[in-house]
């Protein structure tokens, strides 16, 4: 899919959710509301082990007492536009017998006005996230031009420094690039921002600048 029809399919997919989200609905779902504002959180689910995406995964956004839901779509995406900056805490189910975790769920912080890309990666039921004690973003902060591409590589270690063999979720802060599958942040247009590794509330945190 090239750059201008992934444009069209999310710009169509966000007059959708607009439409629902902007009057404080509820997504066509049950549940309460989202605050209306000016930030945007665009995601792709995908598995860790094969970086494939997770589609008819129900994703529940709770904010104070209300929560809202909504499904992934074929390519395991969702988006929620128009939103208020605040806390939201996003808990991810994949489908039944896809023998990923129950267990995803991140409170993220969502500055007003600001557009966040969320790659959530889904680990394999059997394994022990217990066992992570430390996420690290290899190769520090990362600087490129725009049109070009620079992967955001991240692990999970255990307490003796081994690495467990899962990716950390990403959150890339910025509407100047495209955060793909595949940890790869495409610059689109001069800007800076953060990307964020997590995973079971260990997390590291890298700049991202892209220049002219």
């Amino acid at each position: 899919m090239n750059d201008t029809s992934r444009f069209r399919r999310f710009f169509a997919y966000d007059v959708c959710l607009c439409a629902l989200v902007g009057c404080g609905s509820n997504l066509g779902m049950t549940g309460g509301s989202v605050p209306v504002g000016a930030a945007r959180l665009a995601a792709q689910v995908v598995s860790s082990d094969t970086s494939m995406p997770v589609p008819n995964a129900v994703i529940t956004v709770t904010f104070g007492s209300s929560s809202v839901k909504t499904i992934t779509d074929g390519d395991g995406r969702f988006i929620l536009p128009n939103i208020a900056g605040a806390s939201y805490k996003i808990a991810i189910a994949p489908p039944v017998g896809s023998r990923l975790t129950t267990a995803w769920e991140w409170t993220i912080p969502v500055p007003d006005g600001q557009h966040l890309q969320l790659l959530a990666e889904l680990w394999s039921n059997s394994f022990d996230i217990s066992k992570v004690q430390r996420v690290r973003v290899q190769g520090g902060d990362l600087r490129e031009h725009v049109g070009e591409e620079g992967r955001i590589e991240s692990h999970c270690f255990d307490g003796g420094n081994n690495d467990l063999g899962v990716h950390p979720s990403l959150l890339f802060t910025g509407n100047f690039g495209t955060l793909q599958s595949n940890g790869t942040i495409k610059g689109l247009s001069p800007g800076s921002g953060t990307v964020t590794a997590w995973l079971n509330n260990h997390t590291e945190s890298v700049n991202v600048n892209v220049d002219p």
